[in-house]
């Protein structure tokens, strides 16, 4: 994670998790937090081989409204 505080951007990059390949950014912003979840789907592709926590395969940032300033920021994966 990488916080952008000119832009008031935050980049991330999420790793697969056994065979959950990472696919949508959930951002939530409160005046005294900033929770950023990470939800995925099993992947549809058994065919591939054995699953792997090594691979990333979502990265981006997320957008936020305002000035992170003395924000807290809170992440987990789901």
């Amino acid at each position: 994670m990488r916080i952008d505080t000119e832009t008031n951007r935050i980049y991330l990059s999420a790793a697969q998790v056994s065979c959950t390949v990472p696919s949508v950014v959930h951002l939530q912003e409160t005046p005294t937090e900033i929770v950023i979840a990470v939800t995925g789907a099993p992947s549809l592709a058994p065919f591939d081989g054995p699953c792997t926590a090594q691979k990333v395969s979502l990265s981006g940032f997320v957008q936020l409204s305002g000035p992170i300033d003395d924000r807290r920021i809170v992440g987990n994966t789901a």
